[in-house]
Order: C-alpha cells, then structure tokens, then sequence
C-alpha cells in the first residue's frame, strides 16, 4: 500500500489505523503528486491512499495519471471543501479512483475506524479501470444543438475572438452568462454583437432558441432552458446560489437535462466556484465541458479552475474553440 497524503496528522492517522491490521502493509509514503505517479509505477501497490491537496500535482491529475500510466486501485481522501463535496466527488470518480472519502478517519473514533479499514479492504482487492486520456480530436468529434458560455471581464476579448469565427448562419444557439457585475447586460449584448456576425438579445421569458442566436442572461434572474415542444428560455425567480442570481448552475442543469450529450458548455477565463460545481450534470448527462487555454504565464487558482482544466473535455485558444464549434454544430430544427 501507497500513502500520499500531505499532511503530517492526516498521515499519521491513517497508519495509526491501517497499523491494527497485520496483513496491510506500507510499502512507501510519498510527499507530492509526481512522486506519488512514480512510486506507483515503481512499487505496484495494490492500493494508493491519495490526498486531494498534493504540493505540485493535485489528487485529481495524480488518479489520472496513475490510470494512465499504470492503472492501481486509488482511494482519494478530501479536505472538506466548502460547498464543493459533491463535485469533488465526482471529479476523483471521473479521474478514475475507486472511491472519495471528504476527510481524513479519526484514529479515536472506532466507529470511523472500523468503516475506513472495510473501504480499504474493499478497494485494495477491486480491479482498477484503465482511465483512457480523452483525445482532444474526439471532443470535437461530437455534434450538438445548443452552447451554454460563461465568460468573465478578464476573458471578454477572448469571446470576442472566439465568436468572430462563428459564421452568420452558424447552426447551433449560443447562450451566454457574462460574470461581469450587475447592470450591464444591455450594455454587453450591444458591445458583443459589434464584435459578432450573429444575432445578440438579451434573453426574454419565453424565447426560442434558433440557429445563429445568442442569448445573453438578464440582471437577477437565472437563465434556464425549458423543453416546451421546443426548446424556450425560462427566467426564473428562484433564490440567489452563493450570492449568484444568475448562475451557472440554473444553466447548466437544465442545458444538460434538455439537450443531453447534444449539449456543450464552454468555460472562459475567469471560472467562477457555482459553475464547477454544476460541470457535474453536463458529464452525467453526456455532454461535454470545454474550458479555454490559460494564456501563457498565467496561473490556476485552486480549487476551481484546476479542476476544470484537469477534467475538460477539451482545453483550447479561443481560436480553436470557434473552429471547434463550426464543425460540431448541427441544426435541431427548421426555423
């Protein structure tokens, strides 16, 4: 068994309690995730105890570089992240671990104890699934029928340069939730479809969603999609998600519920805590997340957008990800 779990106290539980069991034995403790990728390649554990704060390559990119390089029953132990848990979870299932405990077991309590050691016997003799790296070609290869975007004021160029790609007739509605303070949603659709070929509204209760249309999310209300016969925009009332009213969350649930894996969402520079969380629902249902490349020198802030940038389908320039959209967009109806 391979330990990696940061933490001093948090290591020094965990052997106190695999200690009772005399058939486990630890056979290295690494202090990062590099380390942690080479042991394992190394060693062939048949278990790697992981946690997800790993100094120079988090949890996460370290679970999907072990499936990679050689695959090993991975059990990720979290840190309690603050309204994060159920995506934190399913970010270690995505990457490939067998299983995701939110905090590290109390060696005083038994009763924690005693459930640690049966996840640990559980998943030190399950068959470990290879976590195959998705190729970015394949991304691309999808079609869909609807784009949800969320852009920030430190990437609104980047969209501009994304978006000029689009052709007029492009086949697919685009819909946009800028993260740039309230009040200035008039005042962004107009700015964008100066820098566009396509059509630009703020969204209205009730609109359609046609081919070569963006729909821009109004001040304090969520923007949603509705399955009508068709698919509408519905702006709803429901109460702010961490302050946020719009939010990603709105979006993206009801995106993905509506149009499943014919659905993408793309996430520009500057990701916001609510729509990382929400990336969950587009994978369950299929779709697909991608995220646009980092400019050069720039850095990540953890937890959210390294999160992103691990597990995105696709991380591309804004040049690619409008050349991506010309091929993978596929009219749903005749307007």
């Amino acid at each position: 068994m391979l330990l990696a779990l940061a933490e001093p106290w948090r290591q020094a539980s965990v052997e106190r309690i695999l200690s009772r069991v005399e058939s486990i034995e630890i056979v290295a403790s690494a202090e990062n995730g590099p380390e942690t990728v080479r042991l394992t390649e190394e060693l062939s554990p048949n278990l790697v105890i992981m946690a997800v704060d790993l100094p120079m390559m988090n949890g996460f990119v370290a679970t999907k570089e072990i499936m990679i390089r050689c695959p090993t029953p991975v059990l990720i132990i979290g840190e309690k992240l603050a309204g994060m848990s159920a995506m934190a979870n399913e970010s270690a299932y995505r990457a490939g671990a067998l299983n995701y405990l939110p905090e590290a077991p109390d060696p005083h309590d038994e009763v924690m104890s005693a459930a640690f050691l049966d996840v640990v016997e559980s998943a030190a003799h399950s068959e470990a699934t290879r976590y195959y790296r998705i190729r970015q070609s394949w991304a691309t290869d999808a079609q869909i029928q609807a784009v949800a975007i969320f852009v920030s004021n430190a990437s609104l160029h980047a969209l501009a340069a994304m978006l000029k790609l689009l052709p007029e007739d492009f086949s697919a509605p685009l819909l946009i939730l800028p993260y740039v303070g309230k009040g200035f949603s008039d005042g962004f659709a107009s700015w964008l479809s100066r820098n566009c070929a396509l059509n630009v509204k703020v969204a209205n209760e009730g609109d359609l969603l046609p081919p070569a249309t963006v729909l821009v999310a109004p001040d304090n209300r969520h923007l949603e999609v509705i399955e009508d016969r068709i698919p509408r925009v519905h702006l709803s009332t429901a109460p702010p998600v961490n302050d946020l009213r719009p939010s990603g969350l709105h979006l993206l649930g009801t995106l993905a519920r509506v149009y499943g894996p014919r659905g993408l969402a793309i996430v520009m520079g500057g990701v916001r805590e609510d729509l990382v969380s929400a990336m969950c629902g587009v994978w369950l249902e299929g779709g697909r997340v991608f995220a646009q490349a980092k400019p050069e020198n720039a850095t990540l802030r953890w937890p959210p957008e390294q999160i992103l940038h691990t597990l995105a389908d696709a991380v591309m320039t804004p040049a690619d990800l409008g050349a991506a959209l010309v091929r993978m967009a596929v009219a749903k109806h005749d307007w």
